[in-house]
């Protein structure tokens, strides 16, 4: 009976001293996560580290150095292909150049044979007009000396008959060209007025639908203008 007691008390003994080892490796476990936790929070409120920091920069410096080389690339191909462009056009312009000058060369030994073709033509007419030429008449001779006459009258001629002295045909008088009248005179011009107004004319003068204006003249006290439709009187002049 003792023993079986003995026995109940080692085996309690053992039992709590199992279950004291567990809690002892729960609290040290708990306490190593805590530990964790703690540190991670703790470099967390602390930031990135300078390794880390270093690190980020040397990444973003790397990607702009390798970005920059990709547009400078691209620059210098475009580049390249203006100057390729360049190249082509400056090459072409040449070749026109060239063609040019060729032509201009063949121009100017088209024309030097031209004008030689044409002293020649002209050298030739020349020679075919001295050719064509007639030659001088000869100078006519010198007419005979013929004798004096003799002027002494041998007969009476009779006298010629009296003729009627004839009158010239008195000149028509001129008529009165109503198209105008005369306003004033001045100096030999006169100012006449008619459809399109007022106007100044003198001798030699055309007027609309070609009358010419023959004199500035003065015919029974008062001042006309002579053309050659008629004349032209003041107002209330009377023929």
């Amino acid at each position: 009976m003792n023993d079986l007691v003995r026995l109940d008390h080692v085996f309690e003994e053992k039992k709590f001293t199992a279950k004291s080892a567990a809690a002892s490796v729960g609290a040290a476990l708990l306490l190593v996560g805590l530990g964790w936790g703690a540190g991670a929070k703790i470099d967390a409120m602390r930031g990135p580290t300078p390794e880390q920091i270093a690190a980020e920069a040397a990444a973003k410096s790397a990607e702009k150095v390798a970005q920059a080389e990709k547009t400078h690339q691209r620059a210098i191909s475009e580049l390249r292909a203006n100057v390729d462009g360049l190249k082509t056009k400056l090459d072409a312009e040449a070749e026109k150049a060239r063609g040019s000058e060729a032509a201009v060369a063949a121009l100017q030994k088209s024309l030097a044979e031209e004008k030689a073709q044409s002293q020649a033509l002209h050298a030739r007419l020349e020679k075919l007009q001295a050719a064509a030429q007639p030659a001088k008449p000869a100078e006519p001779p010198t007419p005979p000396v013929r004798p004096a006459v003799d002027r002494t009258p041998t007969a009476t001629i009779a006298p010629h008959a009296k003729v009627a002295a004839v009158k010239p045909a008195a000149a028509p008088t001129p008529k009165r060209y109503g198209a105008y009248i005369l306003r004033e005179v001045n100096d030999g011009l006169a100012i006449i007025e008619g459809a399109y107004g007022e106007q100044e004319v003198g001798p030699g003068d055309v007027l609309r639908g070609g009358v010419r204006v023959q004199s500035v003249e003065k015919r029974g006290g008062n001042w006309v203008v002579m053309t050659d439709r008629g004349y032209i009187a003041p107002e209330g002049f009377w023929d």
